[in-house]
């Protein structure tokens, strides 16, 4: 298990800076998911950590040692991309052992090795499978297993589980997070899904114009953020400007359907959409001319509808905007 250590961390491309002083500590053993919209340097981040991208200005660290101009095949990283980049004129097994041919290891060390990883990605039977054979999902697990093999300090994701399907991406960030805690790997997750994020990692950075904005827990950032960007991009849909300029943050959960019953302050709106998903409706209702409320619930709503809305007062969040 590796520490990582990034001080004062910046990148150019030409005169655009891509990341600005980004200063990040991974203990080891610790899992950390970097999320952000497009363009925010997630990738670029992760790539100079990978020494795949030169850096402007600023120190990265290994367990103490400076390897900010090591080569990429000297940093102990495990690295798993989007695409998976399979070989494709070689088997599953060869795939996931290549590294490890590189590396030196006898024949005998790297089949059994190869066997082992396999298994643990559940794919024991697959070692002779052709690469084309596979389906999106396994050929994600085989690069799984290929970043795993070698046993490196720091296994570093970007955007893995981004080109599968939804079903496949749940059952695979599960598959992850069994993984990376079974083997308690320090982890560099990249990825654009902040529920892939929350339910993978120990700590979330969340970067905005190449900046760290915030970091802390899944539950820190949902019930506490720091402004009304990281509210907005967790996932906080009802946000209203307050007389003193700060922004008013009323979670999907405190909105009370039927709140009459409940008490506290009331909202009356009328529905305009609702959409239907894991056993729950979720309805935008149009507050007046400019206002809106998002809230979720058990029955059928009827565009139209004059809904009256309660809000759970201590779930009320107020942050700068």
């Amino acid at each position: 298990m590796t520490r990582l250590e990034i001080e004062q961390l910046s990148v150019c491309y030409g005169a655009e800076l891509a990341l600005r002083d980004v200063e990040l500590r991974i203990d080891a053993g610790e899992v950390v998911a970097v999320i952000g919209p497009s363009g925010c340097g997630k990738s670029t981040l992760l790539r100079a950590v990978a020494g795949l991208e030169p850096l402007s200005s600023g120190i990265i660290r290994m367990d103490g040692r400076d390897v900010s101009a090591t080569p990429t095949h000297e940093r102990d990283l495990g690295l798993m991309f989007q695409t998976h980049v399979l070989f494709p004129h070689l088997r599953v097994g060869e795939n996931v052992g290549f590294g490890l041919e590189m590396s030196g290891m006898s024949r005998g060390e790297r089949e059994r090795r190869v066997s082992e990883m396999l298994d643990l990605v559940e794919l024991g039977s697959f070692a002779d499978r052709a690469v084309e054979s596979l389906s999106g999902g396994e050929a994600q697990r085989v690069a799984l297993a290929r970043a795993l093999a070698p046993s490196p300090g720091l296994l570093m994701l970007d955007e893995p589980l981004g080109s599968l399907d939804r079903v496949l991406r749940e059952q695979l960030t599960a598959d992850l997070r069994r993984l990376v805690r079974l083997l308690g790997l320090t982890t560099l997750h990249v990825t654009h899904d902040q529920a892939e994020a929350f339910a993978l990692a120990d700590r979330v950075v969340v970067l905005h114009e190449g900046r760290v904005v915030q970091v802390g827990r899944p539950d820190d950032l949902w019930w506490r953020p720091a402004n009304s960007f990281v509210a907005e991009f967790v996932g906080h849909p009802n946000r209203w400007r307050l007389d003193d300029g700060s922004i008013e943050i009323v979670p999907i959960s405190a909105v009370l359907s039927g709140g009459a019953r409940r008490g506290g302050r009331m909202i009356e709106a009328t529905v305009e959409f609702a959409s239907f998903r894991d056993g729950r409706f979720t309805v935008e209702a149009v507050r007046d001319a400019t206002r809106r409320v998002v809230y979720e619930t058990n029955a059928r709503p009827e565009i139209g509808e004059r809904v009256e809305l309660g809000v759970d007062e201590s779930s009320v969040i107020v942050v700068e905007s």
